[in-house]
């Protein structure tokens, strides 16, 4: 069964852009311009204080692009997840079979697609 899906379907994208004042990674849905530029529809972004930026002393762009990596990953995982399921659903799922995984695979699939789901 096809689930309603709410989310930007993916794949998504991350570039970080440095705006002068304001320095930001966005996180969203990629394409093309007529002049082969890139440029993403954002759905998320996150904003970097300009004075960590320059230098990085302290890894916070970094860990700011790590964490857009993650993000930007997030639609792919979500059918990793998914596929999981059905495989292991299908297979060796009868009881003392289950794999100790299912169940929290399963309640994080349905957090995605229902925000009334409570947190494991």
């Amino acid at each position: 069964m096809k689930k309603n899906v709410s989310h930007t379907p993916g794949p998504w994208e991350y570039d970080h852009s440095d705006g002068g004042l304001h320095n930001y990674i966005l996180i969203g849905k990629g394409c093309r311009d007529s002049e082969g530029g890139f440029e993403i529809d954002p759905i998320c972004s996150i904003e970097l204080p300009t004075s960590n930026v320059d230098t990085d002393h302290d890894g916070v762009l970094a860990q700011a692009k790590a964490n857009a990596r993650l993000i930007a990953e997030a639609p792919a995982l979500l059918t990793w997840l998914e596929s999981a399921v059905k495989y292991a659903e299908r297979y060796d799922v009868s009881e003392g079979c289950k794999p100790a995984w299912l169940d929290d695979a399963k309640a994080t699939i349905a957090r995605v697609f229902d925000s009334n789901q409570p947190r494991a």
